[in-house]
C-alpha cells in the first residue's frame, strides 16, 4: 500500500503543473461565460409568467359570453427549472407554449406535434454539458493519451514496485483528478449561479445525479481510450487515432443518430392529419344530432344540454383517442431514441443532459399529458359553466396557476442500461489498456540473435560498464530482472546464484535522465523516492543537498546534465535495492560532463550493490570496476563479465 500510495501523490503531483492549471484555468472561464449566458436565458423565460398570466386575465375580461370562451380556449405556458442553466436541450422542445380549447383544439406552438421535435440537436448550445462534451472530452483523450508515453519512466516506476501497483495507482489518481477538477467546474459554475441570484430547487437533483452518472463514465471511458491510444509508439500514428477517435464519438455517432431518428420520426403521424380526423369527428356529430334533434339552436335548453352531454360522453372520448394516438406515436419514437442513445458514451451523455436540465423529452411528454388532462378539465368546466350554473356570469377556469406548467429536471429511458453498457465498455478499456501497458513495458525489439551464449557472473560491488550496441540483449536484460525470462536462453548469476527465474528481482531500472516527464518538479521527484523507498532523514537531506536548495523548485528536466545524474547516482548510493541498471546516462554530456560524471562514481565504491551501466557512446565513467562484453557469431550473441 505504501508503494501504491506513494505512486498516487507523485501522480496528484504532476497533475499540478503549469500547462495543466493553465487548461483548468481556461476552462473555468469558459464555464462562467456560459453559464451567465445560461443565467440569462432563464431569467428572461421566468420573467415571461407575470406578463403572461395579467395577459391571460386581459383576454378573459374581454370575453363576452363562454361561446367566445370555448373558441379561444386558453393558453399554457411550460416554465423551465434551474438546471436548465448548466445543460444544453433540443432547441424545439426548450421553449414550450399551447393552447387548448373546448372543441378540437390541442396545439403545442411551433409545430411541436410532429415529427419536427426531433431535428434540433443541441450540440452547439453554448451551454456548461455542451462545453465539456466538446472541449473535455478532447483534452481528456489527451491527459489519457500523455499517461503512458514516458515508457522508460514507467519501467522505473514498475522496477520499484509491481507493473499492478503502478498502472492502478496511476489509472486512478488521474482519473480521481479528472472528475474532482469536473466537480470543480460545477461548483464554479453553481456559484456563479448563486451569486447571480438562480439556486437549484430539489426537483433538480434526480436529473443531477444522473447527469454526474453519465458525465463520470463519459470521462471514464475517453480517459482510458487516451490510455490505450497513448501505448501507439509514433507520434503521428497516435494524435491521429486520438483525433479520429474524438471526431467519430462526439460528431459523427450523434449525427448518425439523428440520422436514424429522422427516419423513424417521419412515419409519426402528422399534426394536420390528426386535426383533421377531429374536425370529422366533429362534423359527423353535429350531423347526426341535427338529424336526430334539430338544429342545435333552435332546441330547449334540456335538448341542448342533451347534445352536449352525448358530446362529452361519446364524442370527446373519440378526440382525445386521436390526441393520445399522436402522444404514443411520439412517446415510441422517443424511446427508440433513447435506446439507442444509451448505445455509446457521447450520445447517452447528451440524453442525460438533456433531461437534467428540464427541457428534454420527458419534459415534453409530461406537457404533453398535462395538456391532455387540463382540456378535459376545462371541457367539463365548460359544460358546466354553460349548462348548470348562470352562463350570464363569466367565471374563468384559471384559478391559480393552472396555465403555467413548471418543468421537472429527470433521466431519460433506459438510463439503468445506458449506465451498465457504457461501464461496461469502461471496463473492456481497462483490461486492454492493462495488457497494452504490460506489452510495452516488456516488448522486445526484433530479435535477430539468441542468448545461449550469454554467461554472466556477476558479483556484489560491482560497477559494470556495457554497450548498447546490441539493443535486443539490452531489453533481454532488463526483463530478466523483472522475471520475465520466456525468451532468454543465456545464464546470469550473481555471487554464484542463478537469477534466471520468473521472479522479479530486488532492483531498480534508471533511465536516461532525459526520459523523465517533463512535469515533475525536483522537489517531488525527491519526495516521492522518499516515500517509495522509505528514506531517512538524512538520506532525504542528502538528496536535496545533491541538487542544490535552489534548484528544488525547478523541474526536473530543466536541472544540468551533471545535477540530475549527482540526484540519482546519490539514490543509488544509498543501497536500497540489490541491483541498480542505468540506461544511457552518458548519452549527450559534454567532455566536461563526462569528466565531473566520472568523479560523482566515488558515491558508489564499497556500497554492497551491483549497478549495471549501458552507454550507447561507451562507458559513463572511468570508476566502473569490470566491463560487460557483448559480440556476436552466427547469430548468437556472447556476453561475459570481466573485471
Amino acid at each position: 500500500m505504501s508503494k501504491f500510495y506513494a505512486n498516487f501523490l507523485q501522480e496528484v503531483n504532476r497533475f499540478f503543473c503549469l500547462k495543466n492549471m493553465t487548461v483548468l484555468l481556461f476552462l473555468m472561464i469558459i464555464v462562467m461565460f456560459c453559464t451567465h449566458l445560461g443565467v440569462n436565458d432563464f431569467k428572461g423565460s421566468n420573467s415571461q409568467e407575470k406578463e403572461f398570466k395579467e395577459t391571460g386575465e386581459l383576454l378573459f375580461g374581454k370575453m363576452l359570453d363562454y361561446y367566445r370562451y370555448s373558441v379561444e380556449g386558453i393558453d399554457i405556458l411550460a416554465l423551465p427549472t434551474a438546471s436548465r442553466v448548466l445543460f444544453a436541450s433540443p432547441a424545439m422542445v426548450s421553449n414550450l407554449a399551447a393552447n387548448i380549447n373546448t372543441i378540437v383544439n390541442l396545439h403545442i406552438y411551433n409545430d411541436c406535434q410532429s415529427k419536427a421535435i426531433f431535428m434540433a440537436h443541441p450540440l452547439l448550445q453554448f451551454r456548461l454539458s455542451s462545453i465539456l462534451l466538446i472541449l473535455g472530452t478532447l483534452l481528456v483523450l489527451f491527459f489519457g493519451y500523455d499517461l503512458y508515453r514516458d515508457f522508460d519512466y514507467s519501467k522505473l516506476l514498475a522496477s520499484s514496485a509491481s507493473e499492478k501497483i503502478v498502472f492502478a495507482s496511476t489509472i486512478f489518481s488521474r482519473f480521481l483528478l479528472l472528475i474532482l477538477s469536473y466537480f470543480f467546474l460545477l461548483l464554479v459554475s453553481l456559484g456563479m449561479m448563486a451569486i447571480e441570484g438562480v439556486t437549484l430547487t430539489q426537483s433538480d437533483f434526480t436529473g443531477m445525479i444522473g447527469f454526474l452518472i453519465s458525465a463520470s463514465l463519459k470521462l471514464l471511458f475517453f480517459f482510458l481510450l487516451g490510455t490505450v491510444i497513448g501505448h501507439i509508439r509514433v507520434p503521428f500514428f497516435g494524435i491521429a487515432a486520438l483525433l479520429a477517435s474524438w471526431i467519430t464519438l462526439v460528431l459523427v455517432f450523434p449525427c448518425m443518430f439523428d440520422a436514424i431518428i429522422e427516419e423513424k420520426a417521419n412515419k409519426i403521424t402528422s399534426y394536420y392529419k390528426i386535426y383533421k380526423d377531429k374536425l370529422t369527428v366533429m362534423s359527423d356529430f353535429e350531423k347526426k344530432a341535427e338529424k336526430e334533434k334539430g338544429a342545435y339552436l333552435d332546441n330547449t335548453p334540456e335538448g341542448r344540454k342533451e347534445v352536449v352531454e352525448g358530446y362529452w360522453n361519446n364524442i370527446f372520448p373519440l378526440i382525445e383517442k386521436l390526441d393520445e394516438q399522436l402522444l404514443n406515436e411520439i412517446t415510441q419514437v422517443i424511446n427508440e431514441m433513447q435506446y439507442i442513445t444509451s448505445l455509446t458514451p457521447t450520445t447517452f451523455y447528451l440524453s442525460t443532459a438533456n433531461e437534467a436540465g428540464g427541457s428534454g423529452y420527458q419534459n415534453y411528454l409530461n406537457f404533453y399529458r398535462y395538456l391532455l388532462d387540463l382540456r378535459r378539465q376545462l371541457v367539463r368546466f365548460w359544460i358546466d359553466r354553460v349548462y348548470y350554473n348562470d352562463p350570464t356570469v363569466m367565471v374563468n377556469f384559471v384559478k391559480k396557476d393552472e396555465n403555467v406548467f413548471k418543468a421537472k429536471s429527470a433521466v431519460p429511458f433506459y438510463f439503468i442500461q445506458g449506465v451498465f453498457i457504457n461501464l461496461g465498455y469502461c471496463i473492456v478499456l481497462l483490461f486492454l489498456s492493462y495488457f497494452l501497458f504490460r506489452y510495452n513495458l516488456f516488448h522486445l525489439p526484433k530479435n535477430n540473435f539468441t542468448c545461449s551464449g550469454v554467461n554472466l557472473k556477476v558479483k556484489s560491488k560491482q560497477i559494470i560498464g556495457s554497450t548498447k550496441d546490441f539493443p535486443e540483449f539490452f531489453h533481454q536484460i532488463v526483463n530478466v530482472f523483472f522475471g520475465k525470462i520466456k525468451h532468454f536462453t543465456g545464464k546470469i548469476s550473481i555471487d554464484g546464484e542463478n537469477i534466471v527465474t520468473p521472479v522479479k528481482k530486488n532492483f531498480l531500472f534508471l533511465p536516461q535522465q532525459e526520459h523523465f516527464p517533463d512535469d515533475i518538479k525536483t522537489k517531488d521527484l525527491i519526495t516521492f523516492f522518499k516515500r517509495l523507498f522509505k528514506l531517512s532523514a538524512e538520506e532525504f537531506l542528502s538528496l536535496k543537498d545533491a541538487v542544490g536548495k535552489a534548484n528544488l523548485n525547478k523541474y526536473f528536466i530543466k536541472l544540468s546534465k551533471v545535477q540530475k545524474t549527482r540526484l540519482l547516482l546519490t539514490l543509488v548510493s544509498f543501497g536500497k535495492n540489490q541491483v541498480y541498471i542505468l540506461d544511457d546516462f552518458g548519452n549527450g554530456s559534454t567532455t566536461k560532463d563526462r569528466a565531473e560524471m566520472n568523479n560523482l562514481s566515488a558515491l558508489l565504491r564499497d556500497k554492497d550493490i551491483i549497478v549495471l551501466d549501458f552507454c550507447s557512446s561507451g562507458i559513463s565513467w572511468q570508476g566502473a570496476n569490470a566491463v560487460l562484453t557483448v559480440s556476436a557469431a552466427d547469430n548468437e550473441l556472447i556476453a561475459t563479465v570481466e573485471s
